[in-house]
């Protein structure tokens, strides 16, 4: 690392034209990509909290043993229905 420096300091103009051009250039639209990306997840995070709370199906009556019973939203659903 100190033979870096010294290399610099003795030969400052060693770096390719443009090479700075570059990697901005190459750091901006990563940086975009990341951006974006983060935008689509925050979007999904949301869409699958959402999507998490609803029943599968909704019932306006049940039916058992003959007798028809409204369902309520209190009630809750049993696996042996």
């Amino acid at each position: 690392m100190l033979l870096q420096i010294v290399a610099r300091l003795l030969f400052p103009h060693t770096a390719p034209k443009g090479a700075t051009t570059l990697l901005i250039s190459i750091l901006f639209f990563g940086s975009l990509n990341l951006f974006a990306i983060s935008l689509a997840g925050e979007y999904l995070a949301k869409i699958f909290e959402e999507v998490k709370r609803r029943p599968h199906f909704i019932r306006r009556s049940i039916i058992e043993r003959g007798e028809i019973r409204f369902a309520t939203i209190d009630q809750t659903p049993t696996a042996n229905l």
